[in-house]
């Protein structure tokens, strides 16, 4: 059987697999189909107090460390962001 997933699905089903599925990587690192594939979360545009609540709740999980051990348990370090922003700003 063959899957063509991102690479955090592709993790977690392999994780879940028992052995029978795997993720191909080069030297580590996923093998990208095409480019980069940015990851966020999608928000109501006129929804500024969420999207500002949201960001602050990023922010407070990386400053603590809660990003990098959720990111860590979830074998997703490959799709880690620096900072959180939004729409890159």
């Amino acid at each position: 059987m063959a899957q063509v997933r991102d690479y955090l699905l592709a993790s977690y089903r392999a994780q879940q697999a028992d052995g029978e599925l795997e993720v191909v990587t080069r030297d580590g690192k996923p093998v990208r189909v095409s480019g980069t594939d940015p990851l966020g979360i999608a928000l109501n545009t006129d929804d500024t107090a969420l999207r500002d609540a949201v960001l602050e709740a990023v922010k407070e999980l990386m400053a603590d460390g809660t990003y990098d051990d959720i990111m860590s348990k979830w074998d997703a370090e490959v799709a880690m962001i620096p900072n959180a922003a939004i729409n890159g700003r």
